[in-house]
């Protein structure tokens, strides 16, 4: 398939006006559940300045469930998967 830059204008939206955060969140939903969307995580490079001998992402920041910052966005992508999986604009404002 084809990848495409995104050329929809973007807006900021006060309030809820006339549902359209629902129906906002229920179309990126409905497109994450079309495998519409993808995730690009960058690494950022090395954490030798952090004393670290591998990617900034899996340094341990002292988290108290001690996961690094790649597994929190993995599970984080992995939920919002799973949440649109769920979710049907049915359930929701068209």
């Amino acid at each position: 398939s084809d990848i495409t830059s995104f050329s929809k204008n973007v807006a900021q939206v006060n309030g809820n006006a006339d549902g359209q955060i629902t129906k906002s969140r229920q179309s990126g939903l409905d497109a994450i559940k079309n495998g519409e969307v993808a995730a690009l995580v960058l690494s950022g490079g090395q954490g030798t300045r952090l004393g670290f001998n591998g990617p900034k992402g899996m340094y341990n920041i002292g988290m108290p469930s001690g996961r690094s910052l790649f597994q929190m966005i993995s599970e984080r992508i992995t939920k919002l998967s799973r949440l649109a999986s769920s979710s049907s604009s049915e359930k929701g404002d068209k």
